[in-house]
């Protein structure tokens, strides 16, 4: 099991996996006749783990199905728009997880519960960690716009920023964005509140940090996607996940992986910048409040920026 080398994360991470991993080994004694395999994308990157808590969390939801399912890891590696190639035109993979646009929607069976509970949008800022002083003074979209940041060029988070005026440097290679930010390519990386210090943790070397006072704030989702006609898989997805949530595991889950990176974020003491997000579709399930992760309003930062904030209850 592969656990990361941060001492206030690993015990969290090291502990999460023996229910995939029993799941996995009960379907080996299945005769291939048996079960329905399933093709999930392999990570583009050998750091790449964040593959690990969604796929933990589809064993979960498959497991409460009467259809026996097998997960198999396709065996090339993918970025994001190569993945939804094969599982679209190409074939290939079964299921995706993705954060969701207009366009995912249109040509794939979205699962629509959002299996990070929208942290998805909850963006802290990677930077050069010399270059702090660079954002101290920053309080609100405006002045943000004086920087560059860099996104993957096929990620739905690059039209977001940029329908906000946001000037975007992008790349089709994860881990060179990393490095261009080092460079000075860009300014800064806004990276999911459950992504950022997985990445700096593995990444010691290039001296990047979190940038300690700002929060980028847009709803969205990461949901998972099946082909369009699979009305059968993403049934089944969607009433595991639905049971997972009424039996509590679904918490259970994300809580094991998320409250320590919810909690090293320090939310309460950022200064909220909200960016719109047009790509969001109004199925979007915005109104269940069970399934999305919220700030209480006592612990929002009481700035002017951060006033009339209704989806922090």
């Amino acid at each position: 099991m592969y656990c990361i080398n941060h001492t206030s994360i690993r015990p969290y991470l090291c502990s999460v996996s023996v229910f995939f991993l029993f799941i996995l080994t009960s379907m080996q004694g299945l005769a291939k006749s048996e079960y329905t395999e399933i093709h999930y994308p392999n990570s583009q990157s050998q750091y790449d783990i964040r593959v690990k808590y969604p796929l933990e969390l589809l064993a979960l939801a498959l497991s409460k199905s009467s259809t026996p399912y097998k997960l198999i890891k396709s065996d090339e590696a993918t970025t994001q728009s190569r993945a939804l190639k094969l599982l679209h035109d190409e074939g290939g993979l079964d299921v995706v997880w993705t954060m969701t646009n207009l366009e995912r929607e249109k040509d794939f069976l979205p699962v629509r519960i959002p299996i990070l509970k929208g942290l998805i949008g909850w963006r802290v800022l990677i930077i050069k960690e010399q270059n702090q002083p660079l954002f101290d003074n920053i309080n609100n979209l405006k002045q943000l716009k004086k920087l560059v940041a860099g996104q993957g060029l096929d990620w739905p988070d690059t039209d977001i920023l940029k329908s906000n005026g946001l000037v975007v440097q992008t790349s089709t290679n994860y881990d060179r964005l990393f490095e261009m930010l080092q460079k000075g390519r860009f300014e800064y990386f806004p990276r999911s509140i459950t992504e950022v210090w997985l990445e700096l943790s593995q990444r010691p070397e290039q001296q990047l940090a979190a940038e300690k006072k700002l929060l980028l704030y847009y709803p969205t989702a990461m949901y998972y996607f099946v082909k369009k006609d699979n009305n059968k898989l993403a049934n089944d997805i969607q009433q595991g996940l639905e049971g997972a949530i009424e039996d509590g595991s679904f918490d259970t889950l994300f809580y094991t992986y998320n409250q320590v990176l919810i909690d090293k974020s320090t939310l309460s003491e950022r200064t909220i910048i909200t960016l719109t997000n047009p790509q969001l579709s109004k199925d979007t399930p915005l109104d269940n409040t069970a399934l999305w992760f919220s700030l209480p309003r006592e612990q929002i930062p009481d700035t002017p920026l951060n006033q009339g904030l209704g989806y922090l209850h």
